[in-house]
Parts: structure tokens; C-alpha cells; sequence
């Protein structure tokens, strides 16, 4: 998926919307240091999930930091979930392999984020 990752840059990712077993749609995430906002409104957000009301326009942002990627809420309406655990406004949390992203309590889908590392160790 797209070039190869430079050090200190994460590699290629894909963010997959999933409803249980069901792949819904596929993201890439190319390599290199911009983060990718998900959320509600097209031609900002790189993750466009217009069809999860209860989405904020601009919800919450995956970020590269070396190698790792973590997930900040951007102080969005109904919060950010990471495996079922919400997650505070503007602190960054680690995304390790397999993690499943909800952008509400009751989502209609999730986010996964597909080649991750287990995250580190506190």
C-alpha cells in the first residue's frame, strides 16, 4: 500500500469499518507524518463517516508518532471509545493491533485499524 515508510515514520495502514463480521468499507492510511481526521464532514475529515449520526464533524484524529499510531478525541459530542473504554478529549491514546475504534455508546459500526503492533508497554 503506497511507498514505503521512512524511519521514524509508521508504515501503511488500513482503517476498516466493520458491523461484526462484516467489513463495510476500507480507509488507507498512507505512511508518512499527517495525521487523518475521521469524522462527519467531507473535504476535512480524511475518514469520512457520514452515515454515523452520531458523529461529530470533525470527531477524532488518528496521529503518528514514530512508529506507533495513537487516537485523540477532538472533543467531540457523544466521545471516542477504544475497545469499549471511552477515552479523554485532546489526550492521545496508543492503537495497538486490532483495536476497535466506536465514535458513540452505541454505534452502528466499528473502526479497525488493520497491521498494528501491540501497543507498548506503560
Amino acid at each position: 500500500l503506497g511507498r514505503p515508510a521512512r524511519r521514524g515514520e509508521f508504515a501503511s495502514h488500513v482503517c476498516v469499518r466493520v458491523r461484526g463480521e462484516r467489513t463495510l468499507r476500507r480507509h488507507e492510511l498512507p505512511p508518512g507524518p499527517r495525521c487523518f481526521v475521521v469524522g462527519r464532514q467531507p473535504g476535512v475529515a480524511d475518514v469520512v463517516v457520514g452515515d454515523d449520526e452520531a458523529a461529530s464533524r470533525q470527531h477524532c484524529a488518528i496521529v503518528p508518532r514514530g512508529e506507533r499510531l495513537y487516537l485523540i478525541d477532538l472533543k467531540s459530542t457523544r466521545g471516542t471509545f477504544v475497545d469499549g473504554k471511552r477515552i479523554r478529549p485532546n489526550e492521545p491514546t496508543q492503537l495497538g493491533g486490532g483495536a476497535s475504534i466506536t465514535l458513540s455508546d452505541a454505534p452502528p459500526y466499528a473502526l479497525v485499524l488493520v497491521g498494528l503492533p501491540a501497543p507498548a508497554a506503560p
